[in-house]
């Protein structure tokens, strides 16, 4: 359960009931507002908390401000906590508001706006209480989106760093098993693992060609040619 804090001004009373109605309508979500707040916590039956106990920012910025709305920004800020700010349309009236004579006021209004234009969370510019709720409760839906699709990379992520994990202590155990059978193999030295083979030395191979008997000597094939004694 995520829970939202609701930071505004009383004078926006009607357009907080309409927010606290939609995000009660919001599966997963619940609602508390700051002390500043206090007569619309009363009658609308919210919890007041504080800031940093909460899952997200809602800063409702209409034509005057206070310092505690100043600082719970700030606070969100500083622990990195995400914020959705919504700012009156510019000449947007509406009864009971309240805008801002004090100078000093006016500039605390323009500088929290300007703030929330330089860290890029100024969601919309809302008019009527159902407008605002309507902005609200669809940024709020986008953050929830978001953080689904985060915690499922993460998920994700972890899964494929564990199977890497996995298939390296694999490959580490064959490895090391292939390493031990084949320095394990055979006790003989080098040398004595060449020599103890079946294939015979060139030295093995010679052999002695005996000389035939039969074959004649060339004395033996000489003849004698008697004198005849009939010549004159």
């Amino acid at each position: 359960m995520k829970k939202v804090f609701i930071s505004a001004t009383d004078d926006l009373y009607d357009h907080i009931a309409a927010v606290i109605k939609v995000v009660h309508q919001l599966e997963g979500f619940s609602i508390v507002t700051g002390n500043a707040n206090n007569t619309v916590a009363h009658i609308s039956g919210i919890e007041v908390g504080d800031v940093r106990e909460c899952d997200v920012l809602v800063s409702i910025l209409a034509y005057t401000t206070h310092t505690l709305m100043v600082e719970e920004y700030e606070e969100a800020t500083q622990l990195k906590i995400p914020r959705l700010f919504y700012v009156v349309y510019p000449d947007y009236n509406w009864p009971g508001m309240i805008i801002e004579t004090d100078t000093s006021t006016q500039s605390q209004v323009q500088n929290l706006e300007d703030r929330g234009i330089e860290d890029h969370t100024i969601r919309g510019f809302f008019t009527t209480p159902e407008n605002l709720a309507n902005q609200v409760a669809g940024g709020l839906i986008r953050l929830s989106t978001s953080d689904q699709a985060r915690r499922q990379r993460s998920r994700r992520l972890l899964i494929y760093a564990l199977l890497a994990s996995i298939l390296i202590l694999i490959g580490a155990y064959f490895l090391q098993d292939w390493i031990s059978n084949n320095e394990g193999g055979s006790d003989l030295p080098t040398e004595q693992m060449f020599l103890a083979t079946d294939t015979p030395l060139p030295s093995d191979t010679l052999t002695s060609t005996p000389l035939s008997t039969d074959t004649p000597l060339p004395s033996d094939t000489l003849t004698s040619t008697p004198l005849s004694t009939d010549t004159p």
